[in-house]
């Protein structure tokens, strides 16, 4: 198959975007047509374009829910025959409208799922059917994704390839500078950072919870907090500022908010942390690892197949006291956040590198049918 379109739900800088961007460059690479259908504008549109069409088609117009659709079935099944292509591959879960119409002009499907329970509770009904009835292969971003699929969603195991997210890991410094934090003027202070959306699922309110109890505990060394923020959820985002206030961190707490290239933040920082409610498989933990730092996390989704204990620290979903702890240990050990960092960057470098990935993927796609 050398022509595949792809759907993705959005462009923007975010987790599965990014991901279809650089496997979209590397299949190019080896000579396969790639064209796009985004159901959304924004920042990576241009980067798309560039590898091939790209065409913009909102997943939910402003209109009467389903007429949306129905009025667009024609235009759509004439998009797909002008494109011809030889393979569908639907990025995330969100475009699963766009299933039924490959499968009638007989397009095989693949479906890559970077979602969870919260993830599928967006859906609709319909939705949910077309993702189970109409995706021929689906791709697993982890162990955690393929067990939900089968346990939840029930499909059968033997439609679903896991193949881990991976990223450029030489695009990755694990060198740490007093100028990064400097220019952020923060130097002189220990950095626990974190990167990504501003939402619940991210439990960004839980970061800011752990931030107090970290404070609160009076290491004895000057701690700042770094936040590299996505705020697409403009209220949840206005509360967010607003907790820091009632919980008087905003002296405390440094947020960049959306930034193009987060790969120089990760040079300010001396821990990372993940307080995610729920998360597939995020990549901004691989990025964080491949810079050489020491991971604090809850162990949902897939972060347990990314951090070992050699890595990082695991603790309990949503147990913040326990994570509070765990980052204190490493704040005054500078010992052994050097000894996880160097091992998380090593891990990432053997299991996690983006060509490991992409060449997973090039199978289920020459696999599909």
């Amino acid at each position: 198959m050398k022509n595949i379109l792809f759907a993705s739900h959005s462009a923007s800088r975010t987790g599965a975007p990014l991901l279809l961007l650089e496997i979209a460059t590397l299949l190019a690479k080896q000579g396969y047509a790639c064209s796009f259908v985004l159901g959304d504008f924004g920042p990576l549109e241009a980067e798309f374009r560039k590898i091939g069409p790209t065409s913009v088609e909102p997943l939910y117009p402003s209109e009467l829910k389903y007429w949306r659709e129905i009025k667009r079935i024609r235009s759509r099944i004439a998009f797909l025959k002008s494109v011809k292509p030889d393979l569908f591959y639907c990025n995330t879960i969100h475009p699963a409208k766009w299933l039924l119409y490959a499968r009638m002009l007989g397009i095989p499907t693949v479906t890559h799922v970077h979602e969870l329970g919260m993830g599928f509770a967006t859906l609709t009904g319909v939705e949910h059917w077309l993702v189970r009835k109409y995706s021929g292969r689906f791709i697993a971003v982890s162990d955690a994704v393929k067990n939900y699929l089968v346990a939840e969603q029930g499909i059968d195991a033997e439609r679903i390839s896991v193949v881990r997210a991976g990223i450029r890991v030489d695009e990755f410094s694990s060198t740490h500078s007093d100028e990064a934090k400097k220019s952020l003027d923060i130097d002189g202070s220990i950095v626990i950072g974190t990167v990504g959306r501003i939402t619940p699922m991210k439990g960004s309110d839980l970061f800011l919870e752990l931030a107090a109890r970290v404070k609160a505990q009076n290491i004895g060394a000057a701690v700042k907090f770094l936040v590299v923020a996505t705020t697409d959820d403009k209220e949840f985002y206005n509360n967010f500022r607003k907790e820091i206030n009632t919980k008087m961190l905003h002296d405390d707490i440094v947020i960049v908010e959306n930034a193009t290239d987060v790969k120089k933040y990760y040079a300010a920082m001396d821990i990372y942390v993940s307080t995610a409610r729920e998360d597939p498989f995020p990549l901004v933990v691989l990025e964080a690892m491949a810079s050489g730092l020491p991971v604090a996390a809850f162990g949902v989704g897939g972060i347990p197949e990314m951090v070992s204990p050699e890595t990082g620290i695991l603790v309990d979903a949503l147990n913040v006291g326990p994570l509070a702890d765990s980052i204190t240990e490493l704040i005054r050990s500078p010992e052994r956040r050097s000894a996880l960092g160097t091992a998380a960057r090593k891990r990432m470098q053997d299991q996690f590198d983006l060509s490991r990935n992409v060449a997973r993927i090039t199978e289920v796609i020459e696999g599909a049918s």
